[in-house]
């Protein structure tokens, strides 16, 4: 794994960050834990985007970081999401262990860009477990009560397993090819030129992808690995569960179709076949499990595990059409929804926190009655987060959810895989069906809220909300609104990510295959 000058250059943007979060560790302990680090940290964030702006187009970087229309896409969702996070964050300023805070956040924001951008085994890695342990900080300075360290704990120690199990697929990948370069391993996997027999592909491809599959899944919840998310959202603050239903999901959705487009060359049948059993448990799960929740975060887990099973159809599409224009549409439905699920769900934890400022504790779905007519405003956006997930016209989760079974039905119904139609139609069915399941559990949250029933417990308003809190929310209301009504901006950039993204593409445009020379964002327009 080669790093040049130009490389560190590229990655100023990330370094920033990196130095201003040891800055805020540092300083933290040195005396200065409750000092007001939201402003650092949002102008560290400001920076970096400045920097990512003003890069120059034609720096020559080795090929452990892959300077392309996803990696570029993925940079600036961060950034906009650490942002949002930043700003929710400031409520927490005057906690004993501030600077520990914000110092956590940037590192995950630093972790998540870096994922987009690796291009090598051993950067990848780094950069999910730069995600996974500032969570473990996180979610242990959340709140203090036993539920809350008992989750806390199980996911640490669960996330530690999955790691394992991710690195050991990776050591596999390495074994097959002979190098951790993604490009490298690319090629090698085309060529036939494994550093194994045959018989030893039949065995390590299969073993590598799973291994690989459970290591992401715990990441994105997917069923069977979902089993940490609802006591652990449940457990810790609306903050914390929003930031593990983003980070996470958004790291491993792209980690994942990184790796799919890699391994492309040696998967079966089987791959999409296994994937697509993974989002139809999971789907099915999540939307059935939420139905029966009272507790408001609990409740959102299994709605975040749903939306993992919808993300999922996105990666079966691609899977079996290969490097066919359809796999194309798969992985920029995934990644369209991807996006309108992340507004949504900061808009969602943003609105919570909010709540539980204005009226003390919003842990039961029952502590939203009559909101709709205390806090309109607050009610107004939950509503229209709630809508958005449920995928109701015409806000932006409708176009993630078109998208997704659009292509998936289209596939089912192509002539050319006609053998294999009925699966697709399966799944585009089932999809529908557990989106209209899913509509029971928001509509239930909109109905709480404006018609309360008579014996609801009616709060009082205990202090100002937090003012962070308050824009965030709206920024992600307008946000998923602006989407809805003109999604045509966002639907063309996720599609132009999805096709930069194929590494054999990526080489042709070079004329070295060592080094993949920086092609700015627009370049893939």
């Amino acid at each position: 794994m080669g790093i040049s000058f130009d490389t560190f250059l590229f990655l100023f943007p990330e370094a920033i960050l990196v130095v201003t979060a040891a800055a805020i560790y540092v300083l933290g302990a040195a005396g200065l834990s409750r000092a007001r680090w939201m402003p650092v940290a949002f102008s560290a964030l400001l920076l970096a985007a400045w920097c990512a702006i003003r890069q120059p187009t034609d720096l020559a970087v080795g090929e452990a970081v892959l300077v392309d229309g996803l990696g570029q896409g993925i940079r600036w969702v961060a950034i906009l999401v650490g942002a949002l996070f930043v700003i929710m964050s400031g409520r927490e300023e005057g906690h004993q262990l501030t600077g520990e805070i914000f110092g956590s956040l940037l590192l995950i924001v630093v972790g998540t860009m870096l994922v987009g951008l690796a291009g090598d085994l051993v950067l990848l890695f780094l950069a999910l477990e730069l995600i996974s342990i500032p969570t473990y900080v996180l979610l242990f300075l959340g709140s203090p009560g036993r539920a809350s360290v008992e989750a806390t704990t199980k996911y640490f120690f669960l996330s530690i397993f999955s790691s394992c199990m991710l690195l050991y697929g990776f050591s596999l990948l390495y074994g097959l090819a002979g190098s951790t370069s993604l490009a490298q391993i690319y090629g090698t996997l085309a060529a036939g030129q494994l550093a194994v027999g045959e018989v030893g592909q039949s065995l390590l491809t299969p073993l590598a992808f799973v291994m690989i599959l459970a290591g992401i899944g715990f990441k994105i919840a997917a069923v069977p690995f979902h089993f940490y998310a609802p006591d652990v959202y449940q457990g810790t603050t609306s903050l914390n569960a929003g930031i593990l239903a983003v980070f996470p999901k958004i790291a491993g959705m792209v980690a994942l179709m990184r790796l799919i487009l890699v391994m492309s060359p040696v998967l079966g049948f089987w791959s999409w076949q296994t994937v697509m059993l993974l989002s139809l448990l999971t789907m099915t799960l999540g939307n059935v499990a939420a139905l029966w929740q009272t507790n408001i975060r609990r409740l959102l887990a299994y709605s975040s595990i749903a939306h993992t099973g919808y993300m999922l159809m996105g990666l079966v599409v691609a899977l079996f059409s290969s490097r066919d224009v359809s796999a194309d549409e798969g992985f920029s439905a995934m990644l369209l929804y991807l996006v309108v699920y992340a507004i949504a769900s900061i808009g969602t934890f943003a609105a919570l926190g909010w709540l539980a400022d204005s009226q003390g504790v919003v842990d039961r779905v029952s502590s939203l009655a009559g909101i709709g007519f205390r806090r309109p405003a607050a009610a107004a956006c939950v509503a229209i987060f709630m809508f958005s997930l449920a995928g109701i016209p015409p806000l932006a989760g409708f176009w993630g959810k078109f998208f997704l079974f659009w292509n998936t039905i289209s596939l089912g119904l192509s002539a050319s895989f006609s053998s294999m139609s009925f699966c697709f139609i399966i799944l585009a069915v089932v999809g529908v069906l557990n989106a209209a399941i899913g509509m029971g559990y928001y509509l239930r949250i909109i109905a709480i809220m404006y018609f309360p029933a008579e014996e609801a417990e009616q709060k009082q308003i205990h202090s100002s909300p937090y003012w962070g809190s308050a824009l965030a929310m709206l920024i992600c209301a307008a946000l998923v609104l602006a989407v809805g009504i003109g999604p045509g901006r966002l639907m063309r950039e996720t599609r132009d990510m999805a096709r930069s993204a194929w590494i054999e593409r990526a080489a042709e445009e070079n004329s070295d295959a060592g080094v993949l020379i920086s092609r700015s964002f627009t370049s893939t327009k």
